[in-house]
């Protein structure tokens, strides 16, 4: 992606995300015509013949979810909820920030310890300062990769899907083509 330069071009990539969320919920609440979120509620695992109703609804906060899915299942008095994070990659190379919480935050929720915190920040630049991971010393690397080495399967879980009631079962992606057309890459 290319670098943001300034808070009003992160505004306009955020603004294109929440336009894309009120896609998906469009999507969902007219799914009996839309035939992608047919797709989408097959891949989910649903019998469509059995769907008596689907409401969609925006998830606001500081969540990974960004949708929320009821489904209402014929015969069964049944109703599932589904969580779903929608992504959209402004670009050709597809790139997009998965998460984007300050270093203290990820310390609080991952227990760091203040070298582990101070070394992270050196390396996202939160410290007024910027060390590429080459040019930290070896001691500081090896601390580094032994902590994310042990904790992969947490930082990816909660990177990805997040925790609570709204963690992220399924992840919807999109692709804004030089077009201005959005396309649906993955779900």
């Amino acid at each position: 992606m290319s670098e943001i330069k300034n808070k009003k071009d992160g505004s306009i990539i955020a603004t294109g995300g929440f336009k894309v969320e009120d896609l998906v919920v469009s999507k969902f609440n007219n799914w009996k015509e839309d035939k992608d979120s047919k797709q989408w509620l097959l891949v989910m695992g649903y019998d469509l013949a059995k769907i008596e109703k689907v409401v969609a609804l925006k998830i606001t906060g500081s969540f990974k979810s960004d949708v929320q899915i009821q489904v209402n299942i014929f015969l069964k008095e049944l109703m599932e909820v589904q969580n779903i994070s929608v992504k959209l990659a402004s670009n050709e190379k597809g790139f997009n920030q998965l998460d984007k919480r300050w270093v203290d935050n990820y310390a609080k929720l991952w227990k760091w310890d203040n070298s582990l915190t101070e070394i992270i920040k050196k390396f996202t630049g939160e410290d007024q300062s910027r060390d590429y991971f080459t040019e930290m010393s070896e001691a500081d690397q090896k601390v580094v990769i032994d902590w994310f080495q042990k904790n992969k399967i947490l930082v990816l879980c909660d990177v990805f899907k997040g925790r609570g009631k709204y963690t992220a079962e399924w992840m919807l992606v999109y692709r804004k083509l030089s077009s201005g057309e959005i396309l649906i890459v993955e779900f």
